[in-house]
């Protein structure tokens, strides 16, 4: 979400880079046309003293929001999810950006506040659909033992998994016939989602136990990838009436999900509902996004720098 709004940001001609606190990041380096550093003390000072807004997210907004203190710039917070910024102290600032309206309904923030949507544009993940169920992320929580039991309990279906980058995956030791796992160290740029998951996809799967919003629910609808999906409050927000729902805990359930889209007629149906839903939302995260401009514009004297 972060880089898709700070690319957005960058095309409209506005200066932006990245801090990472990632300690085995190099000095710098350049990740679709936005310059990243590693978080040094020169580095930091260097870009706080040029810089009109600082935005942060997850684990370091409290050194974020201590740092903006200290060199005068306002602080603009990301939360991915409830009650995250005040769970860390944080209830004040110049901006909060909530990913969703169910984020933003359990916010302790007080102050100034906008939602953004993870703004997905279906030109980034169109492709033509391929022939297999599709599963991203195998942890616990995500559902990936929900996902091995539907390899099993259908064993006449064509099975992909991509292993999520943080969280014990859930892989057997042997994995069936029907089922395979897509290379491990592949990444999440669109361009390689496109040609390594989405293209191979028909259906993807979104077992998550919760769910903030789903990104790559809409990743997939932007091809008209049905979605199954348990109906966790940021799921059902993402995906509306065009998802399809299923209880987590009914296998049964989720079975008859995946075969009822089996029948052209209905994956049809489901396809153009998913692909309506992807242009809806990206129509509705343009608007936010010009929101987003006027709020950091006004969040800072000038936004020379990000």
């Amino acid at each position: 979400m972060l880089h898709f709004m700070l690319r957005d940001l960058q095309g409209r001609g506005h200066d932006v880079s990245v801090l990472t606190t990632d300690a085995d990041a190099p000095e710098l380096d350049i990740y679709d046309g936005i310059p990243i550093r590693r978080a040094t003390s020169t580095a930091v000072g260097g870009e706080l003293r040029r810089a009109s807004v600082l935005v942060t997210q997850l684990r370091v907004v409290a050194r974020a929001a201590e740092l903006g203190r200290t060199h005068g710039v306002p602080v603009v917070f990301i939360e991915h999810a409830n009650g995250s910024l005040q769970a860390q102290g944080i209830t004040s600032g110049a901006l909060a950006i909530h990913n969703s309206k169910n984020v933003a309904a359990t916010s302790g923030f007080t102050g100034p506040s906008m939602i953004l949507y993870p703004p997905v544009d279906p030109d980034d993940y169109r492709v033509v659909p391929g022939d297999c169920i599709t599963q991203i992320h195998l942890g616990m929580w995500k559902g990936g033992n929900v996902f091995w039991r539907l390899v099993d309990a259908l064993p006449d279906h064509r099975f992909l998994a991509k292993k999520g980058g943080y969280l014990k995956q859930i892989v057997p030791s042997r994995v069936p016939p029907n089922a395979e796992l897509v290379a491990d160290g592949l990444g999440v740029d669109a361009a390689e989602m496109r040609q390594h998951v989405y293209s191979r996809t028909r259906v993807l799967l979104m077992p998550s136990a919760f769910e903030q919003w789903g990104r790559v629910a809409i990743e997939a609808a932007c091809s008209g990838i049905p979605v199954i999906a348990h109906p966790a409050e940021g799921l059902v927000e993402s995906l509306g009436s065009s998802g399809i729902f299923v209880d987590r805990d009914d296998t049964l359930g989720w079975v008859q999900a995946v075969r009822a889209l089996d029948d052209a007629h209905h994956y049809t149906q489901r396809s153009a509902a998913v692909h309506m839903r992807a242009h809806e939302l990206w129509d509705v995260s343009k608007k936010q996004l010009d929101e987003l401009e006027g709020a950091l514009l006004r969040a800072g004297d000038s936004l020379a720098r990000l």
